[in-house]
């Protein structure tokens, strides 16, 4: 069954020349005389000093404009941070009390937050049946939140089995994109699952 559910997974991606620039978020530092500074992955694009930028969802979906003041890597300052990169961005025009970790930082288009999606799911292991009402806590890049298993296709999920399912976050709306791969876990319960799409 996990053979199966691993041929639905998209290929492994390699690096592109997009525009489209996408940075979640790890941690988040106060340095004095600098102000926020956040440390993420830079999942595709590339980031320069001084780009405007987009960072979020705050609490109410929202995503906030700003701007990079400066790049490092590896405690070096660069030009410019790319597909791969782990780096460190001074940010400005944002308050440290509004960051968290699991957010992201974009550029060009106004990225859009979601409470809830549809996922194909498959349950490594759960010790007795899963139902929809479940909630079990996501891991999706550095996003970690409780989900609620508001709609199971099969109606029930037992370890082995695999299913479409609508998936709803509890405290906030996050983002996330399809083609997206997860795990959930919550106890013993371990899962994976693949986001197949977004809800407006």
């Amino acid at each position: 069954m996990l053979t199966r559910f691993l041929y639905l997974l998209p290929p492994r991606k390699i690096i592109t020349q997009s525009n489209d620039t996408l940075v979640y978020i790890d941690e988040i530092y106060n340095v004095s005389g600098v102000g926020p500074v956040v440390l993420g992955s830079v999942v595709r694009g590339k980031v320069h000093p001084n780009d405007t930028v987009y960072i979020g969802p705050v609490d109410g979906g929202e995503f906030l404009q700003a701007k990079v003041k400066s790049i490092q890597i590896n405690r070096v300052f660069v030009d410019e941070a790319n597909q791969g990169s782990i780096a460190t961005f001074a940010i400005q025009g944002v308050n440290r009390e509004v960051l968290r970790k699991g957010m992201i930082l974009a550029e060009n288009n106004k990225p859009k937050a979601t409470q809830s999606f549809t996922a194909k799911v498959i349950v490594l292991h759960h010790p007795t049946t899963i139902k929809e009402g479940y909630v079990a806590t996501l891991h999706l890049y550095t996003i970690r939140q409780a989900v609620k298993f508001e709609k199971i296709a099969r109606g029930l999920l037992r370890t082995g089995e695999s299913s479409e399912v609508e998936l709803k976050f509890l405290y906030r709306p996050e983002y996330i994109e399809k083609g997206q791969i997860f795990i959930f876990r919550e106890g013993r319960t371990r899962g994976l699952g693949i986001v197949t799409g977004i809800n407006s």
